[in-house]
């Protein structure tokens, strides 16, 4: 890739943090009052992608955010890095 190609620029984004959930959500837009998240897809174990109706990414949702984000990232938030072992899953099993 040609260095006139890629372009970098700053940008402000929100990420917020449930301390009750250890969910973290990066808004990539916000949605207006009169729109909704029209789908979700899951991207791995712990994320997933939500998209508006004309299929165009509007956030990521990070479940066990605090075993998943970077150290100075959870410090801002006042978390405890690893406070969830990510090595272990709960099963559930379904009759």
């Amino acid at each position: 890739m040609s260095s006139d190609a890629y372009q970098s620029v700053p940008l402000t984004l929100e990420l917020t943090y449930d301390a009750e959930a250890d969910a973290s959500y990066l808004y990539l837009r916000k949605l207006q009052p009169n729109e909704k998240v029209a789908a979700s897809l899951t991207a791995g174990e712990d994320v997933i992608l939500d998209l508006d109706s004309e299929n165009r990414l509007v956030g990521i949702e990070i479940l066990r955010a605090s075993g998943h984000l970077p150290n100075d990232l959870l410090e801002k938030f006042g978390i405890e890095k690893n406070r969830v072992d990510l090595t272990t899953r709960p099963r559930i099993e379904i009759d």
